[in-house]
């Protein structure tokens, strides 16, 4: 027990200890005046007091519900390891307690191919990188999809290789030819149903001889690589439109405007031949540290970055490079540590517990499985961004604790970046973005949008429309709050009624019912249907007491999250 408090005590209040740093008070002086950007905003600043309060009531409450997420799973060890979802796995700090949660299939298939995978495969990348930097600097690209093209083939063989360049080469050839996006995205669609088909599953099944974990990670990586070829093909179509329009503007001269699309980042500066860019694509598709799980880095970015020249490996820049790569070594320990104490992920599949368990419980549950998903894909997608520095790139790694966020917005934004991202660029820009002149249905329908590919993409599960559907409804209703809030009425009003202190803890009152179902929605994604459902009845419609208090205490966590935001946490 004294490793659970130590470990959550670490956890959750580590960015609260920070308030007493020197830089980071500095930091929140410069928070107060305002300054607009993709992170801070201006919640009004509270007596100090009053936060503490937030605070440690927030963070105490927190880890008393993860106690007793921590008794129950002491009480499930019998029927956890008859029905499986528990296994004897001794190591040293976890002697007094062999048993291992190893429900969640994702992390134990991480975990199995983490030597061979990401360690020494990713040690060999790493030396390739170095050589080529040495001898032949502006091919190291090229040597690392190289490298990445014999990793498939050592592990997914011929034609696992075959499948993947003929997915790629195909919507590049369809955009290609077209040079339209529509069509483009037609038939990217159309490539990606198959990737979740049950059906395409069983079929890479039986190619890798009922290898289940090798077929897992197939698709894992198809699913990258489907990112990762739409984007090339889209800049591709822009890249010719672009082309079209400036050579029309050279022939109309009397024209006084012309319609550009914004290729940012892609360094053509003339047409390549069909062969060149198929070794872009390929460079691109095959960059090795983010081949096999992400996280995407858009093309434009990508472009943009392989044309830096190689680190220069000074001792700051050496020792950054190793205490990030022991960072994500050291998380990877505590997840595993804790799998051995917290077992959320097996019980979340017992619906006769989560319908008997204390609501309480049932919190320290939920709380329990999202903090663990933030800390699995941390360590999942950290590691493969830090292996990047060392190539120069700048990668969309590690997400932001998700205790620290209130909002779908700010979940969406700092959880999976790379993915936001991608999601900004090639599907919510294109299509207009959100602006007042383009009127309320307009908007709604570019929100929408990006979701019902994400909910595409996942799976498209019965779990994953209902997971996308509220975190859409979420992020929606927050830009309409957002709209009313900067009014001129309602500023008018707050100025004259509220002093900005009153008006936070309106602010964070209204906010309260969506973090709630930020929670809940995740759940529906994370642990299924059913145990969705079970969460959504109790917390909501159980007994109205106890609603009422867990929104209490979520009041707590959107005030605790207002303040670390001005930090700029």
């Amino acid at each position: 027990m004294i490793y659970i408090n130590l470990i959550f005590c670490f956890l959750f209040p580590v960015k609260l200890f920070l308030l007493f740093d020197k830089k980071v008070t500095q930091r929140m002086l410069e928070n107060d005046k305002c300054k607009k950007n993709s992170l801070q905003r201006c919640y009004s600043r509270l007596q100090i007091f009053e936060v503490i309060v937030y605070a440690l009531t927030w963070v105490g409450l927190y880890l008393y519900s993860v106690k007793q997420v921590f008794h129950l799973s002491k009480v499930y060890i019998p029927e956890g390891y008859r029905i499986g979802d528990l296994e004897r796995r001794k190591d040293y700090l976890t002697s007094s307690q062999p048993w291992k949660d190893v429900h969640d299939f994702e992390w134990d298939l991480w975990l199995y191919w983490f030597y061979e995978m990401t360690v020494y495969a990713g040690v060999g990348h790493f030396i390739i990188m170095r050589i080529c930097e040495q001898f032949k600097p502006e091919y190291r690209f090229h040597m690392s999809a190289l490298y990445g093209i014999a990793f498939c083939i050592y592990f997914y063989g011929a034609k696992g290789l075959v499948i993947l360049l003929a997915q790629s080469l195909l919507l590049f050839s369809i955009s290609h030819q077209t040079k339209n996006v529509a069509l483009t995205w037609c038939a990217a669609i159309t490539l990606t149903l198959p990737l979740i088909s049950t059906t395409t599953f069983d079929k890479l099944r039986e190619m890798f001889d009922d290898n289940d974990l090798l077929t897992v990670m197939y698709v894992v990586m198809s699913t990258m690589c489907n990112l990762r070829y739409i984007a090339f093909s889209v800049e591709h179509c822009w890249f010719e439109q672009n082309m079209k329009a400036s050579h029309n503007i050279k022939e109309e001269k009397h024209k006084s405007k012309a319609v550009k699309r914004d290729i940012d980042g892609n360094h053509q500066s003339e047409q390549k031949t069909f062969l060149g860019l198929t070794i872009d694509l390929i460079l691109y598709q095959f960059y090795f540290p983010l081949l096999s799980g992400g996280p995407v880095l858009n093309y434009n970015k990508f472009a943009e970055q392989i044309q830096r020249p190689p680190v220069t490996w000074t001792f700051k820049f050496f020792l950054k490079y190793i205490l990030g790569i022991l960072r994500y070594i050291f998380w990877q320990f505590v997840v595993n540590f804790l799998l051995h104490f917290l077992y959320f992920s097996s019980i979340n599949t017992n619906e006769r517990l989560l319908n008997r368990v204390p609501l309480l419980t049932l919190c320290g549950l939920a709380l329990c499985f999202v903090q663990f998903f933030c800390m699995k894909y941390m360590v999942m997608y950290g590691l493969p961004s830090r292996i990047a520095l060392a190539d120069n790139l700048d990668v969309p790694g590690a997400s932001h604790c998700v205790s620290s966020k209130h909002r779908f917005t700010d979940m969406w934004k700092y959880f999976d970046r790379g993915l936001h991202f991608w999601l900004v660029r090639y599907i919510f820009v294109p299509l207009g973005g959100s602006k007042d002149g383009n009127g309320f249905v307009r908007n709604t329908v570019n929100s929408l949008i990006p979701f019902a590919f994400v909910y595409i993409w996942h799976g498209a599960r019965h779990e994953h429309l209902v997971w996308a559907g509220l975190n859409w409804f979420g992020i929606w209703i927050e830009k309409i709050a957002d709209d009313v809030y900067k009014s001129d009425q309602i500023k008018a009003l707050e100025a004259k009624y509220f002093s900005p202190s009153v008006s936070r803890r309106i602010r964070a009152a209204v906010s309260t019912p969506l973090f709630s179902l930020l929670i809940v929605s995740n759940l529906y994604f994370l642990a299924g249907i059913t145990a969705g459902n079970i969460y959504m009845r109790r917390i909501y419609t159980e007994d109205f007491v106890s609603t009422l208090l867990i929104h209490l205490v979520l009041y707590l966590g959107a005030q605790t999250s207002m303040e670390l935001t001005r930090f700029g946490f």
